[in-house]
């Protein structure tokens, strides 16, 4: 292909030939820096998306985190029809998770922080339009739209029997119990869920401290027995 020839009016001569050569290896090496930047941009896409999606979930446990929490709430809210729809968003905290922790070591720990996960999974998964996070240590979230005036009923009936349910199949020698603050608003809009952060977070912690308090008086009877 590049051999050469003396006569000057032969395109495949010296001159011509060397210079054909030059365009076609020009040619062929700026395929190969396109095929390779190509290949580093596909690597380069994958690997944001796996990022992406690695800086919206817990690591531990799967669920979203706070940053995939508000994404996704976001979403839901600029949906066309979000303002017709009931919001329920709730807060959801383990009891006795230091004594887990104190009693059985954090492994153990860990091990009820993914149980609790599994639960909060089979729980929205039982509705449409809700999602799962995990907001802080042993802190979740469940929140969602629905049509369903009865939601939070329901939604707290599901809940204790995927629960009572993972109790059974766990065979810990602690109980998973947890302690639920839930707001109920209509309309899925960006005031209602800012709002309902801020009341269903007072709303579990009014929770845990009327349990805290039944279980004083219950333990004060005894002792008087």
């Amino acid at each position: 292909f590049c051999d050469t020839d003396d006569n000057p009016d032969n395109l495949r001569g010296p001159y011509y030939s060397s210079q054909l050569c030059q365009n076609v290896s020009t040619i062929l090496r700026v395929i190969r820096d396109r095929e390779t930047s190509d290949r580093l941009l596909a690597m380069l896409k994958n690997s944001y998306s796996a990022l992406q999606e690695l800086s919206m979930h817990d690591q531990l446990t799967g669920l979203l985190n706070r940053r995939g929490l508000t994404q996704a709430l976001d979403e839901m809210c600029n949906k066309p029809d979000a303002n017709k729809k009931i919001l329920l968003y709730s807060y959801i905290d383990i009891d006795g998770f230091k004594m887990i922790n104190d009693m059985w070591g954090h492994d153990e720990g860990d091990v009820a922080l993914k149980n609790v996960a599994e639960v909060m999974n089979e729980v929205a998964g039982q509705f449409d339009n809700f999602v799962t996070a995990r907001i802080g240590g042993d802190e979740f979230v469940v929140a969602g739209a629905s049509d369903d005036i009865n939601i939070s009923d329901r939604f707290m009936s599901v809940l204790q029997d995927a629960v009572d349910r993972k109790n059974i199949q766990s065979g810990k020698e602690y109980l998973i119990e947890l302690s639920v603050g839930k707001v109920i608003k209509q309309g899925f809009t960006a005031d209602n869920v800012r709002d309902s952060i801020k009341d269903a977070d007072q709303d579990m912690y009014q929770v845990k401290k009327n349990r805290k308090q039944l279980k004083m008086r219950e333990d004060n009877a005894e002792t008087k027995e």
